[in-house]
């Protein structure tokens, strides 16, 4: 007789054999496990929870169809099984049936609230879904079950840093570390903040705290780098950076910030290769073509800075057309104006009264945005039928097959002193339409209220090298841009708001 046989349980002791199945689960021996929840399951079939055990085996052998088999078995015949719907919310999530997911997760709530899995799968679908609002209470239902859990903590700061509530959120960082002292992710996550609210000094402190626990941590010298360079410490952040290249050389953002860094010491041509390095594993990377035009420019290769920067060449200008539905743009134009008022303020901001941005207007569109929808994405295939393919060229050497659209609006009665430029970096063609205008954007005596193309922000640390432009916004004009060009709004007051939607052109994947 085997070992095997020797140590194996008498086949009517259920317990026996559960606990032999889960300590053969733990040794990576899956299908011997699977046997014995077969047999506990013959000697006692009315028991779910055997089964369950079972369809989790199958994921750690990474068969979820057998898994789904298992569990959707149990729901048939007990339906009020709370943790079976859990089970079933985690295999849903990993088909990418977010809506069956969704459904799962919250009928497991309603059977067996005292789940922390219940919340904290939950949680992690709402903000896959975008939906960190709802992710929230759902992230904090969990804490509440299971306080010392140091993973859920760090989950409820990354949702309240994504809905723009730093201080809370570096609070809940706090607190997961608080727990466990040398969780990385957390310290990151603090450093995180820190950047973001500008306090670049604490930023450095909390990297270098992840980088002492784990000197390998992905992503980690990169951020370091990037706050060391905002702080001038640029030799730090020189060698934090190639650090972060040598780590992970098909990171092209680290690529990038090296490139910065590289410009702001007067070393343009080295600049140019990070640049090249970024390029090569992230095409199109807006922010690194857009730094290569400045480095050309510092070089003095006006031809190649030129070449990237091409307002005549690369933008468009189109005054649209109303849809059918609508007697004029005019009429157009207000009910696009009312559509965009009521439609919610994107979650990183907290919105006020005299400047807001709204979320994506295009995920459950109203009938003029809708409408809308369809104008831009004829005018941006009109566009692209316009642009000369060049394989050479970064931009029109990448000109999408496929497409998606992404759109959000911003509401302006101020601009108090001009926005710093910023481009779209992960987009190919970015546009803006103007719906409505007060009369000091109308005007053409300061550039108030007008968009300006061209001019690098503080952070390059470097003056244009090429022209920049100025375009007066008039209502029912779309510009189209490629999402490498810096733009920015000029300052101006108005008692009534500056209304336009601006919108990406992103590469279907």
């Amino acid at each position: 007789m085997s070992q095997q046989s020797k140590t194996s349980a008498p086949d009517g002791d259920v317990e026996a054999l559960m606990r032999e199945a889960e300590a053969l689960r733990r040794a990576g021996r899956p299908g011997e496990a699977l046997a014995r929840y077969e047999r506990a399951a013959a000697r006692a079939p009315s028991r779910p929870d055997i089964v369950l055990a079972a369809a989790m085996t199958f994921i750690e052998a990474g068969d979820d169809a057998q898994a789904l088999r298992l569990t959707r078995a149990v729901l048939e015949k007990r339906p009020d099984q709370g943790d079976a719907h859990l089970l079933l919310g985690h295999l849903e999530c990993r088909r990418g049936r977010f809506t069956a997911a969704e459904q799962a997760y919250r009928r497991a709530g309603e059977l067996a609230p005292d789940l922390v899995g219940v919340w904290a799968g939950l949680g992690s679908l709402l903000v896959d879904l975008n939906r960190p609002d709802e992710a929230e209470p759902a992230f904090r239902r969990a804490i509440a079950l299971a306080p010392e859990a140091a993973g859920l903590r760090n989950a409820l700061g990354e949702v309240l840093e994504s809905l723009g509530r730093f201080d809370a959120a570096e609070a809940a960082f706090q607190a997961a570390l608080d727990r466990a002292p040398d969780f990385v992710a957390a310290h990151v996550n603090i450093g995180n903040v820190r950047q973001r609210t500008a306090r670049f000094a604490e930023a450095a402190v909390a990297y270098g705290k992840a980088l002492e626990i784990d000197a390998a941590a992905p992503g980690v010298h990169n951020n370091f780098g990037l706050v060391l360079h905002k702080l001038g410490r640029l030799d730090e952040a020189e060698a934090a950076l190639r650090h972060a290249v040598a780590d992970a050389p098909d990171d092209a953002i680290a690529h990038y910030n090296l490139a910065c860094v590289l410009l702001k010491r007067g070393e343009a041509a080295a600049a140019i290769a990070a640049c090249d390095a970024c390029l090569a594993f992230q095409p199109g990377n807006g922010s690194a073509l857009s730094l290569q035009a400045i480095a050309h420019g510092r070089l003095g290769d006006t031809e190649a800075a030129d070449r990237l920067i091409d307002y005549d060449r690369l933008t468009g200008h189109v005054r649209l057309s109303p849809p059918p539905e609508y007697p004029d743009i005019a009429a157009f134009n207000r009910a696009l104006g009312a559509e965009v008022r009521a439609a919610p303020t994107r979650y990183s901001e907290a919105g006020s009264d005299v400047a807001r941005q709204t979320r994506d207007l295009f995920v459950k569109p109203s009938p003029a945005l809708a409408a809308f929808e369809r104008l831009i994405a004829e005018a941006v295939q009109r566009h692209m039928s316009t642009l000369l393919a060049e394989a050479e060229h970064p931009f029109l050497g990448a000109i999408p097959a496929g497409w998606q659209l992404t759109a959000w609006a911003t509401i302006l009665r101020e601009v108090p002193a001009p926005q710093i430029s910023h481009l779209h970096p992960t987009a190919w063609l970015s546009g803006v339409y103007y719906v409505d205008l007060p009369d000091v954007v109308r005007q053409a005596g300061d550039h108030g209220g007008w968009i300006e193309f061209g001019r690098p922000p503080p952070f390059v640390h470097a003056e244009p090298t090429h022209a920049t432009t100025v375009i007066r916004p008039e209502e029912g004009l779309l510009l189209l841009f490629p999402s490498y060009f810096y733009h920015r709004v000029l300052p101006f007051v108005a008692e009534r708001p500056r209304i336009s939607i601006a919108f990406d052109v992103t590469p279907a994947r």
